[in-house]
C-alpha cells in the first residue's frame, strides 16, 4: 500500500478505504452525469440492495486493505521513532476532540425537528387548534427559519433539547415522521 499524495504531510501512511467507499469508487463511472448528492444517493441504495455475498467481498478486499495498511504503519513508526511519537501525541487530542463533538447532545436533524414542532404547537395554540399542512413547501419554509437562526438561539433549542427526556425525544420524532413521512 502506498500513500496518497499530500494525504499525510509526514509520510504515513493513509488510512485504507471501507467497504462501503471501494464499492462507491468502484461503481462511481456508472452514475457520473449526476450531480455529487444525487450520485451518493443512487450509489447508496445499491449498496443498501447489494445481497450478503456481494457486500462480504467488499468486506474481505477492506480488511486486506487495513491489514497492510496497519503492517505499512508499524513499519513507518519503526522507521520514523520522533515522527511517530509526535503523531501517537495528537491521536488522544483528536479523539477526545471526536468525542467532545458527539456528546454535545443534538444533532442538527433532532434539532430541526424540535425547532419544526415547536413551531407546529405554537401554530395550533394561535389559531385554535388548527394545523399546518404536511407540505413539503411548509417543512422547507421551517427548515429555512431554523437555519436562520443567530448561534445563541440555536444554542437555546440544544440547551431546552437536552432538557427533554430521551422518551420525549423519541416521541417527537415518531411524531415528526408521521408528520412529514414524504414532505
Amino acid at each position: 500500500m502506498t500513500t496518497k499524495p499530500g494525504a499525510n504531510s509526514d509520510g504515513r501512511p493513509s488510512k485504507p478505504p471501507t467497504a462501503y467507499f471501494l464499492f462507491m469508487r468502484e461503481r462511481g463511472d456508472e452514475v457520473k452525469g449526476l450531480s455529487g448528492a444525487e450520485r451518493t444517493r443512487t450509489l447508496s441504495t445499491k449498496w443498501k440492495e447489494l445481497g450478503e455475498e456481494e457486500k462480504q467481498a467488499y468486506n474481505n478486499r477492506a480488511k486486506e486493505l487495513k491489514d497492510a495498511y496497519k503492517i505499512e504503519l508499524e513499519r513507518w513508526k519503526q522507521e520514523h521513532p520522533d515522527e511517530a511519537e509526535g503523531a501517537m501525541k495528537r491521536e488522544p487530542v483528536r479523539a477526545a476532540v471526536k468525542e467532545l463533538r458527539v456528546s454535545r447532545g443534538a444533532s442538527e436533524k433532532d434539532l430541526k425537528i424540535f425547532f419544526i414542532l415547536a413551531h407546529l404547537k405554537a401554530y395550533a395554540k394561535e389559531h385554535s387548534g388548527a394545523t399546518i399542512p404536511a407540505t413539503k413547501r411548509a417543512k422547507a419554509l421551517l427548515i429555512e427559519r431554523f437555519e436562520a437562526l443567530a448561534d445563541e438561539e440555536r444554542a437555546a433549542w440544544q440547551t431546552a433539547w437536552e432538557a427533554l427526556a430521551e422518551t420525549q425525544r423519541g416521541e417527537m420524532r415518531e411524531f415528526y415522521e408521521s408528520w412529514a413521512p414524504n414532505a
